[in-house]
C-alpha cells in the first residue's frame, strides 16, 4: 500500500513539474481568433508614464511601421524580448525607420513594479500600461509575451506569442519589409 501511495505521489510530482516548466514556444504567428493579420489594431485605453489616459490610436507614429510587445514585469520571457531589443535597437534605427511601443499588462497592484523595470533596465521604449487588462480580449491572447508589427496604414500584418533568444532578429526582418 506504501509502495502504490509513493509511486502515485512520484508521478503527481513529475506531472506537475512537467506542466510547470517555461515554454519558450507556445504559439507562432497569427495565433488569435480575434485580431487577425490585416486587421486594424484594436482601440482601448491605456495609461502614459505619467497616469494620463489616452486612447491607442493615438500613441502609434503615423507612417512608421510599429512594433508592439505587450508584456508584463514577472514575465521572464518579457523581459529577455525587451532586453534584447533594446541591446540592438541604435543598429536597427541605422538601418530602418520605425517605433517601438510596450503595453504593460500589469493591473494596478504592479503598475509600480512594471515603471521600476523600465527604468532600472533603461528602456527607451514608448511605454503604456493597460491596467485594465482589456487588450488580453481585444488581441485574444492570456499570457504574455505577445507581438505584433504594424504596417504604415495601423493594419496588423505579423503576430508573435512568447519569445525564444533570436527572434529578435526575425522583428527586424518583418520592420524591414514595411519599408
Amino acid at each position: 500500500m506504501k509502495k502504490a501511495f509513493l509511486f502515485t505521489l512520484i508521478l503527481l510530482l513529475s506531472a506537475s513539474i512537467s506542466f510547470s516548466q517555461d515554454t519558450t514556444k507556445v504559439n507562432t504567428k497569427k495565433d488569435s481568433t480575434e485580431s487577425k493579420s490585416g486587421s486594424t489594431f484594436p482601440v482601448f485605453t491605456v495609461q502614459d508614464f505619467d497616469g494620463n489616459n489616452t486612447q491607442t490610436d493615438t500613441i502609434f507614429e503615423k507612417g512608421k511601421p510599429v512594433f508592439v510587445s505587450f508584456w508584463q514585469f514577472t514575465c521572464k520571457p518579457c523581459v529577455k524580448e525587451l532586453n534584447a531589443i533594446h541591446d540592438v535597437i541604435e543598429d536597427w534605427e541605422e538601418e530602418i525607420e520605425f517605433q517601438i511601443v510596450i503595453i504593460s499588462i500589469d493591473d494596478s497592484k504592479t503598475l509600480q513594479s512594471a515603471k521600476n523595470i523600465i527604468n532600472l533596465k533603461g528602456w527607451e521604449f514608448d511605454a503604456y500600461f493597460d491596467i485594465n487588462q482589456s487588450s488580453k480580449d481585444l488581441m485574444g491572447f492570456e499570457n504574455p509575451p505577445l507581438g505584433v508589427i504594424l504596417n504604415k496604414e495601423g493594419e496588423i500584418v505579423w503576430r508573435h506569442a512568447s519569445y525564444t533568444e533570436g527572434d529578435e532578429e526575425e522583428i527586424f526582418e518583418e520592420l524591414k519589409k514595411l519599408q
